[in-house]
């Protein structure tokens, strides 16, 4: 998706709920991106920010950074940030339909609801 800035298959940002989840990249990469997203305006017309799995990408003393660099990202935004969802790369993938219309509620417990057609 950082890739797309500038380009004709840049993302519409506008009243969406940004789903993202990540393998292999380290912590440092990952707040890499979402700076180079956010100051690009990618992420300006978004409601809001699911994060899926996130796995893989350890520093040198096995240690990973990445839940680091969302935490702080998600500190410094002004929509909500939830993770959680099992969805991406991770041992439990649970699908997720894209482009589809849903509702994000927030809480303790936050749930993604999709209104899926049929």
């Amino acid at each position: 998706m950082q890739t797309t800035a500038g380009t004709d298959f840049q993302f519409s940002d506008k009243n969406k709920i940004l789903f993202i989840e990540e393998v292999g990249e380290r912590g440092y990469a990952i707040d890499r991106m979402l700076v180079h997203m956010q100051q690009a305006g990618l992420l300006a017309g978004i409601k809001a920010m699911v994060i899926g799995s996130v796995t893989g990408g350890l520093e040198k003393d096995g240690r990973s950074y990445a839940w680091n660099a969302l935490r702080e990202f998600a500190e410094h935004v002004d929509y909500p940030v939830v993770k959680g969802l099992p969805c991406g790369h991770g041992p439990r993938n649970m699908p997720l339909p894209l482009n589809t219309r849903c509702t994000l509620n927030l809480g303790t417990k936050p749930q993604l609801v999709m209104q899926l057609q049929g």
